[in-house]
């Protein structure tokens, strides 16, 4: 497992772990975020927000891990939400105030998350295309065949229709495996070849 891949798991955990902690916990949350409770849809809204949001985003994050190269999309939209609410951080850093410990951690938290996510997503992940070569093609398996037939000397010219040179060479012209031929070319088992006079109305005569 590649350093890239380690650094975005890292981020799915600990999106996690907050998605837990908010879900579970939400005042202790708020807290961490320099937030208060007035009223108790309060807790709610940090319940989904902070809880269940996260939790599915953590998820979507392993999950998105586990198929690579096919869900570097997903990690790459949660890296843009982490790294979108860092900016926002940033802004506020400049625009409201002075700075403080907390939202200097808070900042580099969210870098860091989506910093993770977004190594991630430039791996391909565990997935192993098949490498070819360029041009080349596979023989298939008539071809191998046929190539082993010629070298034994069973198999068929390059037309395909007839004997080739060597069984024609070895068979005395006849072009007929297996079978012996008298001096006109006719079998003495009597089946018919190339060579025989098939015309059904010539009478056969002996000798």
């Amino acid at each position: 497992m590649s350093l890239r891949t380690q650094l975005a798991y890292l981020a799915a955990g600990l999106t996690l772990v907050l998605g837990l902690l908010g879900l579970l916990n939400p005042i202790l949350t708020l807290r961490l975020t320099g937030l208060e409770v007035i009223e108790p849809r309060g807790l709610g809204q940090a319940r989904a927000l902070f809880g269940a949001l996260f939790l599915t985003m953590g998820g979507y994050m392993l999950w998105a891990l586990s198929v690579r190269p096919r869900g570097r999309a997903v990690l790459r939209f949660t890296a843009f939400l982490w790294l979108a609410s860092a900016l926002g951080r940033l802004v506020s850093l400049l625009l409201d105030g002075p700075l403080s410990l907390g939202s200097i951690l808070l900042l580099v938290f969210d870098l860091a998350v989506g910093t993770g996510a977004f190594l991630g997503s430039t791996e391909t992940g565990g997935t192993s295309a098949r490498s070819a070569k360029p041009g080349g093609h596979e023989p298939t398996s008539s071809n191998a065949n046929g190539g082993r037939d010629r070298r034994n000397g069973t198999g068929r010219g390059a037309s395909g229709g007839g004997w080739s040179g060597r069984d024609s060479s070895e068979r005395g012209g006849s072009g007929r495996a297996g079978s012996e031929v008298d001096d006109q070319g006719r079998d003495v088992d009597g089946r018919v070849g190339p060579d025989d006079d098939v015309n059904p109305l010539r009478a056969y005569r002996p000798g």
